[in-house]
């Protein structure tokens, strides 16, 4: 009786604080997104804006789930814009993507202006 009394205790205390340890809950997602069902199950989101419609961005406010936009500051994945060849610093084949040389004036607007883009794009959702 004792262990089941424990045991039940445990189980008390573990529903508690479930609720309490899914509020601090992350996802990060970075592929394409077919359904927004296993995100909705997190209370944040990262995920890379190419991959997400307004539909899906709407579905996850909805459901109470703060989506957050992936931007590297130092990478650029795939083809690198042309005027900004010379602030490539090397390639990461790991990742198939460009390290860019984040000192460059160039870059650093290329980047403010992806911030923007993405500033824009869910803060156009209602």
């Amino acid at each position: 009786t004792v262990k089941k009394f424990v045991c039940l205790l445990l189980m008390a205390w573990l529903s508690l604080f479930a609720k309490a340890w899914a509020l601090d809950s992350i996802c990060f997602y970075y592929n394409k997104i077919d359904s927004v069902r296993e995100l909705i199950n997190y209370q944040r989101a990262v995920v890379e804006s190419q991959y997400l419609s307004k539909k899906q961005l709407l579905t996850l406010k909805k459901a109470t789930t703060k989506t957050y936009a992936y931007l590297s500051v130092g990478e650029i994945d795939g083809s690198v814009p042309s005027h900004l060849k010379k602030a490539v610093k090397t390639r990461n084949d790991g990742w198939k993507s460009s390290v860019m040389d984040v000192s460059n004036s160039e870059f650093q607007k290329y980047i403010l202006d992806k911030a923007k883009e993405l500033l824009d794009f869910g803060g156009n959702v209602t």
